[in-house]
């Protein structure tokens, strides 16, 4: 993910006001990340075998993870 936070002006708790959307977008980014991650590990642990094409289907669904919180930040 890629983050465009930048340092705000001032040294005052207000001048973080104006950074205020791009966190948020951070922080459903994290979230919707954070609820594949876990489903990707209990996918994964009650699954008998892996093989090395269940890894490349699991790599093709974190590229296009990866793609969609940073298109949508």
């Amino acid at each position: 993910m890629v983050l465009g936070l930048t340092v705000p002006h001032g040294d005052q708790l207000s001048d973080l006001w104006g950074l205020r959307y791009v966190f948020i977008s951070y922080a459903l980014s994290f979230a919707y990340l954070a609820i594949y991650w876990n489903n990707h590990h209990h996918v994964l642990f009650v699954t008998g075998r892996v093989t090395g094409g269940v890894l490349w289907a699991n790599m093709h669904l974190l590229f296009w993870l990866s793609r969609t919180t940073s298109c949508s930040a």
